[in-house]
């Protein structure tokens, strides 16, 4: 049922230790540091009636959104950053915006201010997709759709933009058991609908404008 790996539990870790040794330890909320994707749909829906925690493919991605969008609520952006609880096959899922962040467009917290420098100017509602990558920065949006911008290595882009609204991207539920699909997505239990969206995507070296729906080099 699941594949066989590696464990060390921690429980054996102060087997090693001798009576001089310091330890410590650090705690932190669940949905900072884990969310295992490791059950199939039937054995996530069990596991979520007794815990709470599906640890599934839909449970995984959602909460990769998840932390993505406490990270801009801390900046002070305005956003849903916990969503709403809703079902997939019968697995709680917290739905909200789908942020996706890119390591290139920040790695950490202090990174991800720096793209942001006035956070207070940036709106997203619950029902976008925000994808980030590359060298961008973020001073003015107003986001009520699915938004996609990409700065290709020696691009610098600023987002300087008013309402970008649109029918966006919405997850479009599935038969689990079609063959036909792809296991990835059957792992889900949807596949993403992209019914709209606003696509910049920025190659050539050099400084670019993303302003009134257009994105424009800077001379």
């Amino acid at each position: 049922k699941k594949p066989t790996r590696l464990e060390c539990m921690m429980q054996d870790y102060p087997r090693l230790c001798d009576e001089g040794a310091k330890v410590g330890f650090t705690s932190l909320d669940r949905f900072s540091c884990f969310s295992a994707v490791k059950n199939n749909i039937n054995d996530a829906k069990t596991k979520a009636e007794k815990t709470g925690f599906g640890e599934s493919g839909c449970t995984g991605e959602a909460d990769a959104y998840k932390i993505n969008r406490k990270k801009l609520k801390l900046l002070g952006i305005e956003i849903d950053d916990d969503g709403k609880v809703e079902k997939v096959l019968g697995i709680p899922c917290s739905m909200g915006a789908k942020v996706c962040l890119a390591p290139s467009f920040a790695a950490t917290l202090a990174q991800l201010k720096t793209r942001f420098p006035e956070p207070k100017a940036v709106k997203i509602s619950s029902k976008s997709t925000l994808v980030l990558e590359g060298d961008i920065t973020v001073k003015k949006l107003e986001l009520d759709g699915a938004l996609t911008v990409i700065a290709k290595p020696g691009t610098k882009v600023v987002i300087d933009e008013g309402k970008v609204e649109n029918d966006g991207h919405e997850f479009k539920m599935i038969d689990v058991n079609d063959k036909s699909i792809d296991e990835k997505f059957r792992i889900r239990g949807y596949i993403l609908d992209k019914k709209a969206g606003a696509n910049f995507e920025v190659a050539e070296k050099g400084s670019y404008t993303i302003s009134q729906g257009k994105a424009e080099k800077q001379q």
